[in-house]
């Protein structure tokens, strides 16, 4: 050290000043692998337990790690005394970041500034002290950063940043932060071979290739799986309509994160028209590639229901019904096929023409035809007791009664049809 203002040219160093802070004990890592959707990939790691001087848990979620790599992982998270008691020595595993970051941490314990003559010095360098009045020491500095400073005036000198050289303590440079991608990038969906049909894996995941790669890749390998974000999703159950060959998307990133997109949008351009347009904006439509298709238009005083394939053109018509020029073609419902059809009820069926205002009356509320069916039995009976006075044949009047008490409400299987005006079958 310089004795006063006049180092006589001798290499040394003033003006040293120690800067002290309390860091944290220990590192908790938390992430999320949607491939393994129940591991967990808790982790903490304390790399100096025996540190009495350090106090509380830095938490750091989305390292984008995809496990701990650890077969001893500290199961004890909630005790502030975090041990190191896990394999954190696999890189980019979850217990390695929580190392790391400690180690940085624990790095920033003791700073150590000074200036210094010593035009050589530079960053990575351990160099010894000798004639100071600092105890923890010893075992000499390591240089961190160095800023030089010359002019006419002053002679050349450097100000400089360190830590003790501590074996048990080594340097670890501050991680750098995760690029980020803000917002969506576009990109279309590809497949093999032009697929007619969605191309996705076991997962439902896609392939597809970014608008701004100018690379020839091999059609369906420009990219790694990506999932689909979708607006209700479950165990084997959800919303999904497979997207095709050449569909545009729009890609995120979660977190910002590049190495983690995921389509969050399909979207109409040019080539793929939208199939509601100010032409017919009063229709919601669901239309699958092959023209499966439910319709609900609001169109007031005209609203209506289309269920419909193109095979065999099976449809379920609803409200007011309409032709592909928008002309209307009917009132009430309609079911109907060029192929077979069926109606199957297990417990029974009612059909009737009796009104239900506003659709406000019971399923089975069957009154008018169970007192025609009591007025026919009426009639039975009484023809009945004509033939038995005319020594005639006896209507069977028992199994009406047995008809009568299964059709109403339906309580036994049966099919019960009703008309104010009669039927003709």
């Amino acid at each position: 050290l310089p004795s006063g203002t006049l180092d006589g040219g001798k290499p040394s160093i003033w003006d040293i000043s120690v800067h002290s802070q309390t860091v944290e004990s220990a590192f908790k890592v938390q992430d999320y692998n949607y491939r393994d959707a129940k591991a967990s990939l808790l982790g903490q790691v304390n790399t100096q337990p025996k540190d009495t001087t350090t106090h509380g848990t830095h938490y750091l979620y989305g390292a984008h790690y995809k496990g701990l790599d650890s077969n001893r992982v500290n199961h004890n998270l909630d005790n502030q005394e975090a041990t190191s008691d896990s394999d954190d020595n696999t890189i980019e595993s979850g217990n390695w970041y929580a190392r790391i970051r400690h180690e940085h941490a624990i790095s920033q314990q003791t700073l150590i500034k000074g200036k210094t003559n010593q035009y050589n010095l530079a960053p990575g360098q351990r160099i010894y002290l000798n004639g100071h009045p600092l105890t923890h020491i010893d075992d000499g500095l390591v240089i961190l950063s160095v800023t030089g400073k010359g002019n006419r005036t002053n002679a050349y000198q450097l100000s400089f940043t360190a830590i003790p050289f501590n074996s048990l303590k080594p340097y670890r440079p501050a991680p750098i932060a995760w690029p980020q991608i803000s917002g969506t990038l576009p990109a279309r969906v590809t497949s093999p071979d032009n697929d007619t049909y969605g191309y996705i894996d076991t997962q439902g995941r896609y392939r597809v290739k970014f608008n701004f790669d100018l690379k020839a890749w091999k059609k369906g390998n420009e990219s790694l799986w990506i999932r689909l974000a979708r607006p209700y999703a479950g165990d084997r159950y959800g919303f999904h309509f497979p997207l095709i060959d050449g569909a545009d998307v729009a890609i995120a990133f979660m977190g910002g994160n590049p190495d983690r997109p995921y389509i969050a949008h399909a979207m109409h351009d040019s080539s793929h028209p939208d199939l509601v347009t100010t032409a017919n904006k009063h229709r919601n439509v669901i239309r699958s590639a092959a023209n499966n298709k439910l319709r609900m238009d609001d169109k007031r005083g005209q609203e209506h229901i289309k269920l419909a394939t193109e095979y065999g053109k099976t449809q379920l018509n609803m409200g007011h019904l309409v032709n592909q020029n928008k002309e209307g073609r009917g009132e009430g419902f309609e079911l109907r096929t060029d192929e077979w059809g069926a109606i199957a009820a297990n417990k029974g069926l009612y059909l009737t023409t009796e009104t239900e205002p506003k659709a406000q009356g019971k399923q089975l509320d069957m009154q008018a035809a169970i007192t025609q069916l009591e007025n026919a039995l009426s009639i039975a009976k009484a023809l009945q007791n004509a033939a038995t006075q005319s020594q005639a044949h006896s209507a069977d009047i028992d199994s009406q009664q047995q008809l009568n008490t299964a059709l109403s409400q339906l309580t036994q299987s049966g099919l019960l049809a009703y008309a104010q005006e009669g039927i003709a079958l």
